[in-house]
């Protein structure tokens, strides 16, 4: 009878309910939904609605609980919880290097077929480091995306070379897929957050999604 109050006890305050989840469509899939079996086992009265879209998305106005964002995050009301972070590198696939040459500096991609990623704020500027010293490089290329899932498919496809955060292209590295290049002029890497809105009550349910997810990401070597 006791070992049967303490189950009764324990089920009485598991989490329980729907977790809203916002994050770029290529995280989601790589990242995410691969490790939601493990999650789901863990807290089977959870369910995880994941909405995928590479748009920064209003929190409060579209009823997300928790969104993974990458990189400096601008001033806001959220609270963010860094979970990791993820080393940046140039890749291409080795054809692709076979055929164009291997670039033995960043100014040598002016001369290469680049994919351009067109969310951020200078899509055709790329920055290393040169010894310490801040290095930009104008880059250009036939294949432009808005989307980190066509990216990856653009630089797996052989159209052209890119910096790109590891989680991102990890998986194509460790099989050969990829190449990485320019290793001795990386910027310093970014880091993965989890925010979520301010002013009230974190629920256990959305605690326990999103320490779930920082204890997986510490042993990932395809993010870290």
């Amino acid at each position: 009878m006791d070992e049967a109050e303490q189950s009764v006890g324990q089920l009485q305050t598991l989490p329980k309910g729907v977790v809203r989840i916002s994050t770029v469509v290529a995280f989601g899939r790589l990242h995410i939904v691969p490790r939601l079996a493990q999650f789901f086992a863990s807290y089977p009265d959870i369910h995880v609605d994941v909405r995928m879209n590479d748009r920064v998305v209003d929190l409060v106005q579209e009823g997300v609980d928790v969104a993974f964002r990458m990189g400096k995050l601008p001033d806001s009301t959220l609270i963010a919880k860094t979970l990791c972070c993820s080393p940046m590198v140039t890749v291409a696939t080795p054809a692709y290097l076979k055929s164009h040459g291997i670039p033995q500096h960043p100014r040598d991609l002016k001369e290469h077929d680049c994919v351009i990623y067109t969310d951020l704020a200078r899509s055709y500027d790329i920055d290393y480091l040169e010894e310490g010293d801040p290095l930009r490089v104008r880059v250009d290329g036939p294949f432009l995306t808005n989307n980190t899932e066509a990216m990856r498919a653009a630089l797996l496809s052989g159209l052209g070379i890119a910096k790109a955060p590891k989680w991102l292209v990890g998986d194509a590295l460790n099989s050969g897929e990829l190449v990485s290049v320019l290793d001795g002029y990386q910027t310093n890497p970014i880091d993965i957050h989890a925010v979520y809105p301010s002013g009230r009550h974190l629920p256990s349910k959305v605690r326990c999604l999103i320490d779930f997810f920082a204890e997986q990401y510490k042993q990932c070597d395809m993010i870290c």
